[in-house]
């Protein structure tokens, strides 16, 4: 009886979350994200404002919950390819390739996640932080072998190529963020690969350079 009681509460509280969650989606549409308010929220969902607390101490970590919350897949998904890999290029583009599947799974939610940002410097600034952790945790997979992801900070070459694969990248994503690219991301995306794959690589050597100049001023 009592793992039924404390079934149904469990049930109960993600029904709510979840409530939340769509309820504030909605809201972000209609008023925008940065004029929405907690309030108005707790009031479409018909809880108080304490109780919306309980479930999101902060607006933004709604967004949490939601596809805007698109680092924590593509870590496990480069941590999974680097064991998998061993670690340098390799596993960064079989990282892409699983997060182009991912965004196609949350194709929906997704592309109204992106109209909201567009029109929001409080999300603009959250995406910029989450690009920032992409190159970072990128950086540190082109550093990884033999299977085991790299502790270490990435060096400044590291961080110079991954931003420059990021950023090879995002025309088609935002293309296709916009609907100006139909169907599938992943096949846009393993398209892209076979030619961002020896750019990628030039990329690499003209990082290298940059960091063995850097280190040669700073040594001056």
């Amino acid at each position: 009886m009592e793992e039924l009681v404390r079934g149904r509460r469990a049930s109960n509280k993600r029904k709510i979350r979840r409530d939340i969650v769509v309820a504030s989606l909605t809201l972000f549409s209609e008023f925008g994200y940065d004029a929405t308010t907690t309030q108005q929220i707790a009031n479409r969902v018909g809880i108080s404002q304490r109780t919306f607390f309980r479930y999101f101490p902060k607006k933004e970590m709604i967004m949490d919950a939601t596809a805007f919350n698109y680092v924590a897949p593509f870590a496990e998904a480069l941590a999974q390819s680097v064991a998998v890999k061993g670690g340098g290029l390799a596993a960064v583009e079989a990282a892409f390739l699983t997060q182009a599947r991912w965004w196609d799974e949350h194709a929906h939610e997704a592309k109204a996640i992106f109209a909201l940002m567009e029109h929001s410097p409080a999300l603009q600034l959250i995406d910029r932080a989450k690009q920032l952790e992409m190159e970072t945790l990128t950086a540190r997979a082109l550093a990884s072998r033999s299977g085991v992801f790299a502790a270490a900070p990435p060096t400044i070459e590291g961080l110079l190529t991954a931003s420059i694969i990021i950023a090879a990248q995002r025309p088609i994503l935002r293309g296709w963020f916009k609907d100006r690219l139909t169907g599938e991301l992943s096949a846009y995306a393993v398209h892209g690969w076979i030619q961002l794959r020896p750019f990628a690589k030039q990329a690499i050597r003209y990082a290298h350079q940059v960091g063995m100049l850097t280190r040669g001023a700073q040594s001056d």
